[in-house]
């Protein structure tokens, strides 16, 4: 958990009211960038990132006294559980009525002009020196890619290379064991691989 996250839980606790809207400040920017990277396009033809993140604060806030009384994981953990949850209530609510999984259409894993460091993180564990710079610059084909995975398995790689988050923390958001999300991170890696390697074969045939 973050010094400034401690701190302003810190005046939560406190009785400062202000340190709420404080809290939600804080987190604001990651947690509307995590969502807006996997609303599927018909969703966000009905509802926005911010939408969800309305909804998400709503629910963290009714439930916060609860978790300050435990602190049963980080806060950031505990607020992506949260935002999880409440996207999938937004998919199922409008669009799932179509009987298809809004995750496996979704073209948003990496947004426009992620290209930059934070995609350069997975980046540079998916190529070698001499396939780095083709695949920097082929965002739609790795976006490809990370659709093919599996829902879990595509979580576990955005938050681990484009949210640095650490493999405890992803622990604690899935509620898997350390080695399970490891192993996980492995397959998937290996996954996207395997498939941006075909992906390159075929466009070169």
């Amino acid at each position: 958990m973050g010094i400034d996250t401690e701190r302003v839980l810190l005046a939560v606790r406190a009785g400062d009211d202000s340190a709420n809207e404080e809290l939600f400040v804080l987190h604001y920017p990651r947690l509307r960038r995590l969502i807006a990277a996997r609303m599927d396009t018909r969703l966000r033809q009905r509802v926005s990132p911010s939408d969800v993140i309305q909804e998400t604060w709503i629910e963290a806030y009714r439930r916060l006294p609860a978790y300050l009384e435990t602190e049963p994981i980080g806060f950031f953990p505990w607020l992506l559980q949260i935002a999880f949850n409440r996207l999938t209530d937004f998919h199922r609510r409008h669009v799932l009525a179509s009987k298809r999984s809004v995750l496996r259409e979704c073209d948003y894993w990496l947004p426009a002009g992620s290209a930059s460091q934070p995609a350069r993180n997975l980046i540079d564990n998916l190529a070698g020196p001499d396939q780095g710079s083709i695949i920097a610059h082929e965002r739609e084909r790795l976006n490809w890619a990370l659709g093919q995975l599996d829902d879990l398995e595509r979580e576990i790689v955005l938050l681990r290379h484009m949210e640095r988050r650490s493999v405890a923390e992803l622990a604690q958001v899935f509620k898997l064991p350390e080695s399970t999300v490891k192993s996980k991170h492995f397959r998937a890696l290996k996954k996207l691989r395997n498939l941006l390697g075909k992906a390159q074969e075929s466009d070169s045939w």
